[in-house]
């Protein structure tokens, strides 16, 4: 099975047909995109109805541009979805939220699709950037709870930008800024908290130490096709034709 997770950009200027085309050009089986936006994802619609079944749910809104949305597509037909609320940090929104007149991550998506091996569950998630790494962690464990397999299901697949950045000024700067000021987690390396938990669930991260966004002369693996253990890489890819995004597309497939 092949999968492609790609974040499109909400500030993306390419044309429908010209991301139709992208994707399509890469033959996977599920496609897993986020921020897309409004009018983009009706026009791909259609633009993909003859390829792929689709599925949407709300990812992000800001006021001056509008909602945007997370597209699963699958050639294989969806025998179960649900588009779930993610669990935020309550109390006040983020100086980020605030400042951009923004709400991240609304929803997320859990799809089950039949292959020749079984049922397989798929998660597609875009986590937060304006907040502190423990918030976002812990959505990431929010998301993973609710893709607890039940029944028929034997496997699962975590996909998507999920905006962890790991260590050092940036996400320190960020979730200062955005988010305010915690001891708890001044100090955390965020990336190697996020390995810690993947190894407990027993999921490989198939793209670890790949860069698929740049930002201010660093580089991070924002992007991520998280797999059972055992699962076989036959080979994976990350895409350096952004197609007018600001993040790498990436590819992987997979035997599970």
């Amino acid at each position: 099975m092949r999968i492609l997770s790609w974040n499109v950009w909400d500030e993306n200027k390419k044309s429908a047909e010209d991301i139709a085309q992208f994707i399509c050009a890469h033959n996977a089986d599920v496609v897993c995109l986020q921020e897309v936006a409004t009018h983009l994802w009706k026009e791909l619609r259609p633009l993909l109805s003859g390829v792929y079944e689709c599925h949407t749910a709300r990812d992000m809104k800001s006021a001056g541009r509008g909602p945007c949305m997370l597209m699963f597509l699958s050639r294989t037909p969806v025998i179960q979805s649900a588009a779930m609320r993610t669990r935020s940090k309550k109390g006040w929104r983020s100086w980020f939220s605030l400042w951009k007149q923004v709400e991240e991550h609304l929803e997320f998506q859990r799809m089950d699709i039949e292959t020749g091996d079984g049922r397989i569950r798929i998660m597609n998630a875009h986590l937060e950037v304006g907040t502190s790494p423990c918030n976002r962690l812990n959505q990431f464990k929010y998301v993973l709870r609710r893709c607890k397999r039940r029944g028929v299901i034997k496997r699962s697949i975590v996909v998507g930008d999920l905006n962890i950045f790991g260590d050092g000024w940036y996400p320190r700067l960020v979730g200062w800024l955005w988010h305010g000021f915690a001891s708890k987690w001044l100090w955390l390396n965020e990336r190697e908290e996020f390995a810690k938990i993947c190894k407990k669930r027993g999921l490989k991260n198939i793209f670890e130490g790949q860069t698929t966004f740049s930002i201010a002369g660093s580089e991070f693996q924002l992007d991520h096709i998280l797999v059972p253990e055992k699962a076989a890489v036959l080979a994976h890819a990350v895409i350096e034709d952004m197609c007018g995004s600001d993040h790498k597309a990436i590819v992987a497939d997979i035997e599970i």
